[in-house]
């Protein structure tokens, strides 16, 4: 047995030679009694990488194939494609494993106006362009413009069509580059600009028979 496996051993409170059930259980144990502090992430890091290397030397010596039962902890800003085992539910519903109380404060403020916005714009008529007189309108604008131009070189059609459809891409690349980070609740509020986006749209998708709109 070299050096590094019997430092495993001290780091988790153990003597040489425990078998594979006291590791695993001085790994629980070292887990649970670690607070969720910032200045504790080292020490559960260091009884994480003790915990992996014993299991594995073990594993080998005593013919036993290692359980998956544990999972390695993963640093709260960490985006859920580093971790070992990539899931759709973490990259979607993945929490901070410590919140601030004055961000989830202000979080709550901004779903609240999101959410009392997004009733309005749902609630209001194609006719009436509450839409189009908003402030969000004005966000959109200069990405519809835009879309115009970067996708005339494509032809008349992908031209027209461009302005609305990069209105749409530029929130969906905002919504993927939060999930990346992890960071649901901004991708929440990228998802919700998407939808907003649609109902700025409308009133050109409605007038496209009419052709009454100054366009």
């Amino acid at each position: 047995m070299d050096d590094l496996i019997n430092n495993c051993y001290q780091i988790l409170e153990l003597p040489p030679g425990a078998s594979m059930g006291e590791v695993k259980e001085a790994y629980r144990r070292l887990k649970q009694e670690s607070s969720a502090d910032e200045e504790e992430w080292e020490r559960l890091k260091e009884i994480s990488w003790a915990y992996e290397n014993l299991i594995k030397y073990l594993s080998q010596h005593e013919k036993v194939t290692p359980q998956k039962e544990e999972v390695i902890p993963r640093k709260k800003d960490a985006a859920p494609y580093e971790s070992e085992e990539f899931s759709l539910k973490g990259l979607l519903f993945s929490v901070d494993e410590k919140v601030n109380p004055f961000f989830f404060g202000g979080r709550v403020f901004v779903f609240l106006i999101v959410l009392i916005w997004g009733i309005k714009f749902i609630f209001h008529s194609v006719e009436s362009n509450y839409a189009g007189e908003s402030f969000m309108h004005n966000i959109s604008l200069p990405f519809h413009e835009a879309g115009h131009l970067i996708f005339g070189i494509l032809g008349d059609f992908m031209g027209v069509l461009g302005g609305t459809l990069l209105q749409i891409i530029i929130p969906l690349v905002c919504l993927g580059a939060f999930l990346r980070r992890a960071d649901t609740f901004s991708a929440s509020i990228a998802l919700w600009w998407v939808g907003q986006n649609f109902i700025d749209a409308a009133p050109y998708i409605n007038d496209a028979r009419k052709q009454e709109l100054m366009l």
